[in-house]
């Protein structure tokens, strides 16, 4: 099977450093993988495929800055001349930018099946797994809060990912659910902190199934009512209101 990825700006290149990694090394699949230039500064691209390791762009578009109708019409331009030169099996999109735009509309046209179409079809057959269409980032957090627990396993290949205090985490906890994550360090302190989870003993499979199996209804509910405490702490509000009065004193501290 053969699969174009398309990526163009930051948030796409964090996701593709995992799942990019994760193909490659399977070897069932092969991939190219397309750059829009949708982000282009270095500290905006180019840092990200070096400190991920992230596979370099078998084709790098450049289509720079431009209002959204002239880059994603560039962007569609050009993708569909990659598209026809390798004729991929699927097409990997990610995100709700102009790149993931002009990709899906390509892959469309050509009748390409976007590859999560094809992750869908590959996991139709367990009753378990449910595909839930995407919704703006608006909506995230009242739809997180439909279930009970939010699960989140952070592969710690490198020091950004080891570190990182990803939205999801705070998109969980604003959603008020109980919490099973990887014991990278910053989210371990959270979720310890304000005992809203629980924390995996390391980062195999086994020791994740394991923690997910310590999950009761009794437990479930807990950890919701120390997510909607730790909710009240870690919201953008309170955020705000820190930084408001770091601000005000630098500026007395300057006087």
């Amino acid at each position: 099977m053969h699969v174009l990825t398309i990526v163009g700006a930051r948030p796409q290149f964090i996701k593709a450093a995992a799942l990019s990694l994760a193909i490659r090394e399977d070897g069932r699949i092969e991939e190219t993988l397309l750059h829009t230039g949708q982000h282009y500064d270095p500290a905006l691209s180019e840092v990200f495929f070096d400190e991920l390791k992230i596979p370099q762009p078998d084709y790098m578009l450049n289509v720079g800055s431009a209002s959204h109708g002239t880059q994603t019409g560039k962007m569609l331009t050009e993708i569909e001349k990659v598209l026809l030169q390798n004729r991929p099996d699927a097409v990997l999109v990610y995100g709700d930018t102009n790149s993931t735009l002009a990709g899906a509309l390509a892959a469309a046209k050509l009748h390409i099946r976007p590859y999560y179409r094809e992750l869908q079809q590959t996991a139709s057959e367990d009753e378990r797994i449910r595909f839930i269409e995407p919704v703006s980032t608006t909506e995230i957090v009242n739809r997180c809060h439909d279930y009970d627990a939010g699960i989140y396993l952070l592969d710690p290949g490198n020091y950004n990912q080891l570190h990182a205090l990803p939205n999801k985490l705070f998109a969980f906890i604003q959603a008020r659910l109980g919490l099973v994550i990887s014991p990278n360090p910053a989210m371990a302190h959270v979720v310890k902190q304000y005992e809203c989870g629980i924390v995996s003993e390391d980062y195999s499979i086994e020791a994740f199934a394991n923690a997910m199996q310590q999950l009761t209804l009794e437990r479930v509910n807990e950890f919701k009512q120390r997510s909607h405490v730790a909710a009240k702490e870690l919201c953008a509000g309170k955020a705000n209101t820190y930084w408001l009065e770091a601000a005000e004193a630098s500026i007395q501290h300057s006087k």
